[in-house]
Protein backbone atom coordinates (compact mmCIF):
# COMPACT_ATOMS: atom_id res chain seq x y z
CA UNK A 1 0.00 0.00 0.00
CA UNK A 2 1.39 3.37 -0.83
CA UNK A 3 2.01 6.46 1.97
CA UNK A 4 -0.82 7.84 0.68
CA UNK A 5 -3.52 5.14 0.81
CA UNK A 6 -2.10 4.11 4.18
CA UNK A 7 -2.54 7.66 5.11
CA UNK A 8 -6.67 7.93 3.94
CA UNK A 9 -6.98 4.41 6.03
CA UNK A 10 -5.08 5.46 9.02
CA UNK A 11 -7.51 8.88 8.49
CA UNK A 12 -10.80 7.08 8.35
CA UNK A 13 -10.08 4.70 10.82
CA UNK A 14 -10.09 7.18 13.85
CA UNK A 15 -12.55 9.51 11.82
CA UNK A 16 -15.21 6.91 11.96
CA UNK A 17 -14.95 5.93 15.88
CA UNK A 18 -16.62 9.39 17.37
CA UNK A 19 -14.35 8.18 20.91
CA UNK A 20 -11.57 9.68 18.63
CA UNK A 21 -13.28 12.12 16.08
CA UNK A 22 -16.11 14.30 16.21
CA UNK A 23 -17.99 15.99 13.53
CA UNK A 24 -14.73 17.82 11.90
CA UNK A 25 -12.30 17.58 14.31
CA UNK A 26 -8.60 16.42 14.04
CA UNK A 27 -5.99 16.10 11.30
CA UNK A 28 -3.81 13.71 9.53
CA UNK A 29 -0.88 14.17 7.96
CA UNK A 30 1.91 11.96 5.75
CA UNK A 31 5.67 13.74 4.86
CA UNK A 32 8.68 13.10 2.42
CA UNK A 33 11.52 14.94 1.77
CA UNK A 34 10.29 17.64 -0.40
CA UNK A 35 6.04 17.42 0.39
CA UNK A 36 3.54 17.38 2.71
CA UNK A 37 0.27 15.97 2.36
CA UNK A 38 -2.07 17.24 5.42
CA UNK A 39 -5.77 17.46 6.03
CA UNK A 40 -7.84 20.32 3.97
CA UNK A 41 -9.78 22.52 6.57
CA UNK A 42 -13.35 21.41 6.68
CA UNK A 43 -12.98 17.77 5.51
CA UNK A 44 -14.09 15.37 8.20
CA UNK A 45 -11.69 12.23 8.76
CA UNK A 46 -14.27 9.60 8.80
CA UNK A 47 -15.24 9.92 4.63
CA UNK A 48 -11.63 11.94 3.52
CA UNK A 49 -10.19 10.72 -0.05
CA UNK A 50 -7.22 11.56 -1.70
CA UNK A 51 -8.89 14.81 -2.81
CA UNK A 52 -9.47 15.72 0.61
CA UNK A 53 -5.64 16.51 1.37
CA UNK A 54 -3.68 19.64 0.31
CA UNK A 55 -0.21 19.04 -0.59
CA UNK A 56 2.09 21.73 0.29
CA UNK A 57 5.95 22.18 -1.03
CA UNK A 58 7.93 21.68 2.18
CA UNK A 59 10.40 24.36 1.63
CA UNK A 60 8.20 26.61 0.47
CA UNK A 61 6.64 25.51 4.18
CA UNK A 62 9.73 25.74 6.15
CA UNK A 63 9.93 29.45 5.92
CA UNK A 64 7.27 30.15 8.77
CA UNK A 65 9.48 28.67 11.10
CA UNK A 66 12.02 31.42 10.70
CA UNK A 67 10.18 34.61 9.73
CA UNK A 68 8.89 37.38 11.78
CA UNK A 69 5.49 38.12 11.90
CA UNK A 70 3.42 40.98 13.23
CA UNK A 71 2.90 41.23 16.72
CA UNK A 72 -0.92 42.06 16.35
CA UNK A 73 -2.62 38.61 16.52
CA UNK A 74 -5.02 39.34 14.05
CA UNK A 75 -2.71 40.49 11.04
CA UNK A 76 -0.04 38.09 12.28
CA UNK A 77 -2.31 35.16 11.74
CA UNK A 78 -3.06 36.53 8.31
CA UNK A 79 0.18 36.51 7.11
CA UNK A 80 0.64 33.30 8.42
CA UNK A 81 -2.56 31.81 6.51
CA UNK A 82 -1.15 33.77 3.14
CA UNK A 83 2.44 32.04 3.52
CA UNK A 84 0.60 28.46 4.04
CA UNK A 85 -1.41 29.83 0.51
CA UNK A 86 2.09 30.50 -0.72
CA UNK A 87 3.09 26.80 0.38
CA UNK A 88 -0.07 24.95 -0.92
CA UNK A 89 0.46 22.87 -4.64
CA UNK A 90 -3.55 22.84 -4.34
CA UNK A 91 -4.50 25.97 -4.55
CA UNK A 92 -8.14 24.66 -4.18
CA UNK A 93 -7.41 23.29 -0.78
CA UNK A 94 -7.10 24.94 2.55
CA UNK A 95 -4.86 23.45 4.50
CA UNK A 96 -5.71 22.77 8.31
CA UNK A 97 -4.52 25.48 10.62
CA UNK A 98 -1.85 22.92 12.24
CA UNK A 99 -0.22 22.51 9.13
CA UNK A 100 3.51 23.89 10.28
CA UNK A 101 3.19 22.10 13.25
CA UNK A 102 2.78 18.61 10.96
CA UNK A 103 5.76 19.69 9.08
CA UNK A 104 7.96 20.44 11.97
CA UNK A 105 7.45 17.23 13.36
CA UNK A 106 10.13 14.50 11.40
CA UNK A 107 7.55 11.57 11.61
CA UNK A 108 6.08 10.69 8.30
CA UNK A 109 3.04 10.06 9.66
CA UNK A 110 1.36 12.36 12.01
CA UNK A 111 -2.11 11.76 13.73
CA UNK A 112 -3.80 14.90 15.74
CA UNK A 113 -6.92 13.66 17.43
CA UNK A 114 -9.08 15.17 20.12
CA UNK A 115 -10.14 12.17 22.06
CA UNK A 116 -13.38 12.29 24.23
CA UNK A 117 -10.85 9.69 26.96
CA UNK A 118 -7.83 11.89 26.61
CA UNK A 119 -9.36 15.10 26.62
CA UNK A 120 -10.91 13.69 29.77
CA UNK A 121 -7.49 14.18 31.47
CA UNK A 122 -6.24 17.27 29.58
CA UNK A 123 -8.83 19.78 30.47
CA UNK A 124 -9.05 18.72 33.93
CA UNK A 125 -7.66 21.02 37.03
CA UNK A 126 -4.39 18.17 37.25
CA UNK A 127 -3.83 17.76 34.26
CA UNK A 128 -0.04 18.62 33.82
CA UNK A 129 0.92 16.66 37.11
CA UNK A 130 -1.71 13.52 35.99
CA UNK A 131 0.17 12.97 32.69
CA UNK A 132 3.41 13.70 34.17
CA UNK A 133 2.41 10.73 37.21
CA UNK A 134 0.88 8.04 34.25
CA UNK A 135 3.35 8.99 31.56
CA UNK A 136 6.36 10.57 33.12
CA UNK A 137 9.43 11.62 30.14
CA UNK A 138 7.25 9.77 27.69
CA UNK A 139 5.45 12.58 26.36
CA UNK A 140 5.52 16.25 26.06
CA UNK A 141 2.94 18.14 27.84
CA UNK A 142 1.62 22.09 26.29
CA UNK A 143 -0.12 24.35 28.70
CA UNK A 144 -3.18 25.65 27.02
CA UNK A 145 -1.88 28.08 24.21
CA UNK A 146 -4.44 29.74 21.14
CA UNK A 147 -3.67 27.91 17.92
CA UNK A 148 -2.10 28.84 14.98
CA UNK A 149 0.91 30.57 14.43
CA UNK A 150 1.39 30.68 18.46
CA UNK A 151 0.94 27.14 19.55
CA UNK A 152 3.20 25.92 16.39
CA UNK A 153 6.00 28.15 17.72
CA UNK A 154 5.84 27.45 21.74
CA UNK A 155 5.41 23.32 20.75
CA UNK A 156 8.07 23.48 18.06
CA UNK A 157 10.61 24.94 20.73
CA UNK A 158 9.33 22.84 23.40
CA UNK A 159 9.90 20.15 20.95
CA UNK A 160 13.66 20.58 20.40
CA UNK A 161 14.22 21.21 24.16
CA UNK A 162 12.76 17.39 24.13
CA UNK A 163 14.94 16.17 21.57
CA UNK A 164 17.78 17.83 22.77
CA UNK A 165 17.78 16.14 25.82
CA UNK A 166 16.28 12.82 25.61
CA UNK A 167 18.17 12.64 22.23
CA UNK A 168 15.10 12.02 20.11
CA UNK A 169 11.62 13.52 19.41
CA UNK A 170 8.65 12.96 21.40
CA UNK A 171 5.88 10.39 19.87
CA UNK A 172 3.22 11.89 21.90
CA UNK A 173 2.65 15.54 22.53
CA UNK A 174 -0.50 16.40 24.88
CA UNK A 175 -1.95 20.00 24.70
CA UNK A 176 -4.25 21.24 27.22
CA UNK A 177 -7.90 21.49 26.86
CA UNK A 178 -6.94 20.44 22.66
CA UNK A 179 -5.86 17.46 21.76
CA UNK A 180 -3.30 15.29 21.53
CA UNK A 181 -0.23 14.65 18.32
CA UNK A 182 1.38 10.88 17.95
CA UNK A 183 4.10 10.81 15.47
CA UNK A 184 5.37 7.90 14.01
CA UNK A 185 7.04 6.28 10.98
CA UNK A 186 3.99 3.56 10.37
CA UNK A 187 0.03 3.74 10.87
CA UNK A 188 -0.11 0.62 12.89
CA UNK A 189 2.83 2.00 15.61
CA UNK A 190 0.39 4.65 15.51
CA UNK A 191 -2.50 2.29 16.16
CA UNK A 192 -0.77 1.01 19.13
CA UNK A 193 0.70 4.17 20.88
CA UNK A 194 -3.40 5.51 20.67
CA UNK A 195 -4.79 2.04 22.12
CA UNK A 196 -1.49 2.38 24.86
CA UNK A 197 -2.53 5.97 25.68
CA UNK A 198 -6.43 5.50 26.37
CA UNK A 199 -5.69 2.04 28.43
CA UNK A 200 -3.09 4.22 30.48
CA UNK A 201 -5.96 6.55 31.13
CA UNK A 202 -8.76 4.31 31.85
CA UNK A 203 -6.58 2.69 34.48
CA UNK A 204 -6.85 5.91 36.44
CA UNK A 205 -10.09 6.56 35.99
CA UNK A 206 -12.45 6.94 39.70
CA UNK A 207 -16.12 6.85 37.75
CA UNK A 208 -17.92 4.69 35.21
CA UNK A 209 -19.69 7.48 32.79
CA UNK A 210 -23.31 6.53 33.19
CA UNK A 211 -24.83 5.84 29.76
CA UNK A 212 -28.57 4.50 29.93
CA UNK A 213 -31.56 6.42 27.44
CA UNK A 214 -33.85 7.89 29.29
CA UNK A 215 -37.74 7.69 27.90
CA UNK A 216 -39.35 11.30 27.37
CA UNK A 217 -42.65 11.78 28.21
CA UNK A 218 -44.70 12.81 24.89
CA UNK A 219 -45.87 16.45 26.26
CA UNK A 220 -42.20 17.58 26.60
CA UNK A 221 -41.61 16.46 23.55
CA UNK A 222 -44.48 18.72 22.06
CA UNK A 223 -41.90 21.96 23.35
CA UNK A 224 -40.06 21.31 20.38
CA UNK A 225 -42.67 22.96 17.78
CA UNK A 226 -43.07 25.75 19.51
CA UNK A 227 -39.53 26.38 20.57
CA UNK A 228 -38.96 26.02 16.82
CA UNK A 229 -41.18 29.50 15.96
CA UNK A 230 -39.68 31.40 18.96
CA UNK A 231 -35.70 30.66 17.22
CA UNK A 232 -36.24 30.72 13.45
CA UNK A 233 -37.37 34.17 13.84
CA UNK A 234 -34.66 35.23 11.86
CA UNK A 235 -33.79 32.62 9.48
CA UNK A 236 -35.30 28.93 9.40
CA UNK A 237 -33.54 26.79 12.43
CA UNK A 238 -34.00 23.21 12.74
CA UNK A 239 -34.22 21.40 16.56
CA UNK A 240 -32.88 17.80 17.31
CA UNK A 241 -33.06 16.81 20.78
CA UNK A 242 -31.32 14.29 22.95
CA UNK A 243 -31.27 12.81 26.74
CA UNK A 244 -29.78 10.27 28.59
CA UNK A 245 -28.00 9.28 31.91
CA UNK A 246 -25.57 11.42 31.62
CA UNK A 247 -27.50 14.48 30.32
CA UNK A 248 -29.84 14.00 32.74
CA UNK A 249 -27.11 14.01 35.81
CA UNK A 250 -25.54 17.41 34.36
CA UNK A 251 -29.11 19.07 33.98
CA UNK A 252 -30.30 18.88 37.45
CA UNK A 253 -29.15 22.29 39.12
CA UNK A 254 -28.05 25.53 38.03
CA UNK A 255 -24.54 24.69 39.90
CA UNK A 256 -24.21 20.98 37.59
CA UNK A 257 -25.03 23.17 34.41
CA UNK A 258 -22.02 25.32 35.54
CA UNK A 259 -19.79 22.61 35.27
CA UNK A 260 -20.51 22.56 31.46
CA UNK A 261 -21.61 26.09 30.83
CA UNK A 262 -18.02 27.44 29.56
CA UNK A 263 -16.48 25.50 26.67
CA UNK A 264 -13.34 23.35 27.64
CA UNK A 265 -12.09 22.65 23.77
CA UNK A 266 -12.10 24.91 20.64
CA UNK A 267 -14.23 22.72 18.61
CA UNK A 268 -17.15 23.23 21.39
CA UNK A 269 -16.81 26.76 20.32
CA UNK A 270 -16.44 26.09 16.46
CA UNK A 271 -19.89 23.69 16.40
CA UNK A 272 -21.84 25.21 19.80
CA UNK A 273 -20.63 28.50 20.13
CA UNK A 274 -19.47 29.86 23.41
CA UNK A 275 -22.95 30.79 25.56
CA UNK A 276 -25.54 28.41 26.43
CA UNK A 277 -29.17 29.18 27.45
CA UNK A 278 -30.76 26.90 30.80
CA UNK A 279 -34.25 26.36 31.45
CA UNK A 280 -35.80 25.01 33.91
CA UNK A 281 -39.54 25.09 34.58
CA UNK A 282 -41.23 22.37 35.76
CA UNK A 283 -43.98 21.88 33.12
CA UNK A 284 -44.56 22.38 29.35
CA UNK A 285 -46.34 25.63 30.38
CA UNK A 286 -43.53 27.04 32.13
CA UNK A 287 -41.22 26.14 30.06
CA UNK A 288 -42.18 27.97 26.91
CA UNK A 289 -43.04 30.94 29.50
CA UNK A 290 -39.35 30.80 30.34
CA UNK A 291 -37.88 30.44 26.77
CA UNK A 292 -40.15 32.93 25.23
CA UNK A 293 -38.07 35.43 27.86
CA UNK A 294 -34.60 33.73 27.85
CA UNK A 295 -34.59 33.28 24.26
CA UNK A 296 -34.90 36.97 23.06
CA UNK A 297 -32.90 38.29 25.81
CA UNK A 298 -30.25 35.77 24.95
CA UNK A 299 -29.94 37.29 21.29
CA UNK A 300 -29.73 40.57 22.68
CA UNK A 301 -26.98 40.30 25.16
CA UNK A 302 -25.24 37.62 22.80
CA UNK A 303 -25.84 38.66 19.37
CA UNK A 304 -26.86 35.10 18.18
CA UNK A 305 -29.72 32.51 18.41
CA UNK A 306 -28.41 29.48 21.34
CA UNK A 307 -27.29 26.50 19.39
CA UNK A 308 -27.49 24.73 23.05
CA UNK A 309 -30.38 24.64 24.93
CA UNK A 310 -30.32 22.63 28.36
CA UNK A 311 -33.85 21.67 29.44
CA UNK A 312 -33.81 20.32 32.99
CA UNK A 313 -36.26 17.08 32.65
CA UNK A 314 -36.11 17.33 29.20
CA UNK A 315 -32.35 17.31 27.66
CA UNK A 316 -29.88 19.08 25.24
CA UNK A 317 -31.79 20.53 22.41
CA UNK A 318 -29.69 21.49 19.38
CA UNK A 319 -30.26 24.43 17.36
CA UNK A 320 -29.21 24.16 13.73
CA UNK A 321 -29.53 25.20 10.14
CA UNK A 322 -29.95 21.58 9.18
CA UNK A 323 -31.11 17.74 10.31
CA UNK A 324 -27.48 17.37 9.60
CA UNK A 325 -26.32 20.34 11.19
CA UNK A 326 -28.42 19.52 14.59
CA UNK A 327 -26.93 16.30 14.89
CA UNK A 328 -23.44 17.41 14.76
CA UNK A 329 -24.36 19.78 17.37
CA UNK A 330 -25.64 17.11 19.77
CA UNK A 331 -22.81 14.80 19.17
CA UNK A 332 -20.04 18.25 20.09
CA UNK A 333 -21.83 19.31 23.36
CA UNK A 334 -22.71 15.81 24.33
CA UNK A 335 -18.75 15.00 24.27
CA UNK A 336 -18.51 18.04 26.14
CA UNK A 337 -20.80 16.08 29.09
CA UNK A 338 -18.52 13.31 29.14
CA UNK A 339 -15.35 15.34 29.51
CA UNK A 340 -16.66 17.06 31.82
CA UNK A 341 -17.64 13.60 33.73
CA UNK A 342 -14.05 12.21 32.99
CA UNK A 343 -12.12 15.13 34.02
CA UNK A 344 -13.55 14.37 37.86
CA UNK A 345 -11.17 11.50 38.19
CA UNK A 346 -8.36 14.21 37.63
CA UNK A 347 -9.48 17.04 39.76
CA UNK A 348 -12.27 18.35 38.27
CA UNK A 349 -13.45 20.09 34.98
CA UNK A 350 -10.89 22.77 33.47
CA UNK A 351 -12.72 25.21 30.74
CA UNK A 352 -11.31 27.37 28.61
CA UNK A 353 -10.77 31.37 30.10
CA UNK A 354 -12.63 34.39 28.92
CA UNK A 355 -9.95 35.20 26.56
CA UNK A 356 -9.20 31.51 25.12
CA UNK A 357 -12.47 31.79 24.07
CA UNK A 358 -12.62 34.97 22.63
CA UNK A 359 -9.57 34.29 20.64
CA UNK A 360 -11.47 31.08 18.86
CA UNK A 361 -14.91 33.27 18.85
CA UNK A 362 -13.53 35.96 16.97
CA UNK A 363 -10.84 33.71 14.87
CA UNK A 364 -11.15 33.83 10.52
CA UNK A 365 -9.71 30.41 10.71
CA UNK A 366 -12.18 29.08 12.95
CA UNK A 367 -15.09 30.69 11.43
CA UNK A 368 -13.95 29.35 7.97
CA UNK A 369 -13.91 25.94 9.38
CA UNK A 370 -17.04 26.40 10.74
CA UNK A 371 -18.91 26.89 7.50
CA UNK A 372 -17.10 24.36 5.49
CA UNK A 373 -18.27 21.73 7.60
CA UNK A 374 -21.57 23.08 7.75
CA UNK A 375 -21.65 22.95 3.77
CA UNK A 376 -20.11 19.86 3.94
CA UNK A 377 -22.68 18.05 6.37
CA UNK A 378 -25.96 19.48 4.13
CA UNK A 379 -24.25 17.85 1.08
CA UNK A 380 -23.67 14.54 2.34
CA UNK A 381 -27.42 14.80 3.56
CA UNK A 382 -28.79 15.31 0.41
CA UNK A 383 -26.32 12.78 -0.96
CA UNK A 384 -28.06 10.01 0.88
CA UNK A 385 -31.49 11.09 0.32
Amino acid sequence: MNPIDQLIEISQFYGKESQYVIAGGGNTSYKNDEKLWVKASGFPLATITESGFAVLDRNKLSVIAEKQYSENPSVREAEVKNDLAAACITKELRPSVETSLHNALSASYVVHLHPTGINGLLCSNNAESETIRMFGEDVLFIPYIDPGYTLFKEVLTQVNRYTEKNGAEPKIIFLQNHGVFVGAETIDEIKDIYASILETIRASLILISPSGEIALEPSIVDILPALRMMLSKEELKTLRMRNSELIDHFLKTPAVVEKISTPFTPDIIVYCKSKYLYLDGTDKDSLLDEAAVKIPQFIQDNGYTPKILLVKNVGVIAVGDSAANSEIILDVFEDMMKIAWLAQSFGGEHPMTAEQVAFIDNWEVENYRRSVSSAKSTDRRIANR
